[in-house]
C-alpha cells in the first residue's frame, strides 16, 4: 500500500518524461541563440526571406546572405572566389565574407559570358560568339586573356578533362586541345542531332550533351578525333543543362519538362527514371549530394530532393529578384547567377518551426 498523497508510479513517468523535453527544448533554444549571436558577430545578419511549408523531414529553408553586381548569366567558384559571367566580362570576385562578397578584376569580353570552368591558374570561359576564350587568373590584380580558339558556333558551355576542352557550340560539339593554353587546336567536332548543343559533361569516355529540341544526346569520345554518337533520350521540353551523376543525368528541360532524370548506365539506351516539373523554366542544374538545384529563371531557385529519383520532391524555393540562369552549391550556400540581381548569395538550412520566430 503507497503512502496516501504520493505520485503512481505512472505519474513519475509522465512527470519525468515532461522535465526531458522541457529540458531538450532549453538546450535546442539555446543553441539557437549561440548561432545567431555568432552570425551577428562576424557582421552577418542573415534574414529568412523564403521558406516551404513546416512539417516534411526532407524540407529546407533558404536564407539570403549577400548580392553584387548586376545581369548574371554563370557562376563557378575556386576556394574564396567567384568568378561571374556578368553580361560581356568575366567578374572575379572575393567570396570569403558571403555577407559581403567584393570585386577583384573584371575582364571584358567579346560576348556575353555562358559558361565559365576554372582549372589551376586558368579560367575556361565559353562566350558565345567569341568561342572559347582562356584567362589566366593567377595574379588576380591583372588577368590576362592567353588564348582563344573562334569556334564556328556560339559557345555554350565548356568542360575541361585532361588537356582537352569540350565546348557545346550550339551547331556541334567542339573537342579542343589546350594542352598549351596559348595555342588550342581543334581535335575533332560532331554535328549534334538537334543542332542546338548547350551544354556538355563528359564522363569517362562518354560526352552528355543537352541538345535543346534534341533532347539529351550521349557521344563516345574516346577518339578525340572521331567522336561518335551512342544514344539520346528525347526530353519532353528543351534540353538546356545537363549533369551526371553515377548512372543518372539530370537534365533541366526548358519549357515543361522541369527536371528529367535519366538512366544512363546503358548508353546506347538511356530511359527515364524520374521528373519533376518545375514552375519556372529550368535552365541548370547542379546536383550535391540526395539535392538538386535548379536554376529556374522566373521561379528562382528551386531545391529538388532526389533521393528516391523515382519520386523526386520538392525542398525549398527561393525568388531571386531577377532570373535565375546559373547555380554552384557548396556547402551549405548557393551561389546563384540572376539576370538583373546579380550574384546572390544564399544559406540552405533545415527548416525547424522556430526559424519564422527569428526572421530579422
Amino acid at each position: 500500500m503507497r503512502a496516501r498523497g504520493l505520485p503512481t508510479a505512472n505519474q513519475y513517468q509522465t512527470r519525468l518524461r515532461w522535465i526531458i523535453l522541457t529540458v531538450g527544448l532549453a538546450l535546442g533554444l539555446l543553441a539557437l541563440w549561440f548561432w545567431l549571436f555568432s552570425a551577428s558577430a562576424q557582421g552577418q545578419a542573415y534574414s529568412i526571406t523564403t521558406s516551404v511549408v513546416a512539417g516534411d523531414a526532407n524540407q529546407f529553408a533558404v536564407q539570403f546572405v549577400g548580392s553584387i553586381g548586376g545581369s548574371a548569366e554563370a557562376v563557378a567558384l575556386s576556394g574564396t572566389r567567384a568568378y561571374l559571367g556578368e553580361g560581356a566580362a568575366l567578374t572575379i570576385l572575393d567570396v570569403s565574407n558571403p555577407a559581403l562578397p567584393a570585386r577583384l578584376a573584371r575582364v571584358p569580353l567579346p560576348d556575353l559570358v555562358r559558361d565559365i570552368q576554372v582549372v589551376g591558374s586558368l579560367a575556361y570561359v565559353a562566350d558565345r560568339e567569341g568561342g572559347l576564350q582562356i584567362i589566366d587568373v593567377s595574379d588576380l590584380a591583372n588577368p590576362a586573356l592567353i588564348g582563344l580558339h573562334n569556334t564556328p558556333g556560339y559557345a555554350q558551355s565548356v568542360q575541361v578533362v585532361g588537356g582537352l576542352a569540350y565546348v557545346a557550340d550550339y551547331d556541334d560539339l567542339q573537342i579542343i586541345d589546350v594542352s598549351d593554353p596559348a595555342n588550342p587546336m581543334l581535335r575533332g567536332s560532331l554535328e549534334t542531332p538537334g543542332d542546338d548543343a548547350l551544354d556538355v559533361q563528359v564522363v569517362g569516355s562518354m560526352a552528355y550533351v543537352a541538345d535543346y529540341d534534341g533532347g539529351l544526346q550521349i557521344i563516345d569520345v574516346s577518339n578525340p578525333a572521331s567522336p561518335t554518337l551512342r544514344g539520346n533520350f528525347d526530353t519532353p521540353g528543351e534540353a538546356r543543362r545537363v549533369q551526371v551523376v553515377g548512372s543518372l543525368a539530370y537534365v533541366a528541360d526548358r519549357s515543361g519538362g522541369g527536371l528529367q532524370i535519366i538512366d544512363v548506365s546503358n548508353p546506347a539506351s538511356p530511359t527515364l527514371r524520374g521528373n519533376f516539373d518545375t514552375p519556372g523554366d529550368a535552365r541548370r542544374v547542379q546536383v550535391v549530394g540526395s539535392l538538386a538545384y535548379i536554376a529556374d529563371e522566373f521561379a528562382g531557385l528551386q531545391i529538388i530532393d532526389v533521393s528516391a529519383p523515382l519520386s523526386p520532391t520538392l525542398g525549398g524555393v527561393y525568388d531571386t529578384p531577377g532570373n535565375a540562369y546559373g547555380t554552384q552549391a557548396e556547402g551549405s550556400l548557393v551561389y546563384v547567377a540572376d539576370w538583373n540581381g546579380g550574384l546572390q548569395i544564399l544559406r540552405v538550412v533545415a527548416y525547424c518551426v522556430f526559424l519564422p520566430l527569428i526572421m530579422r
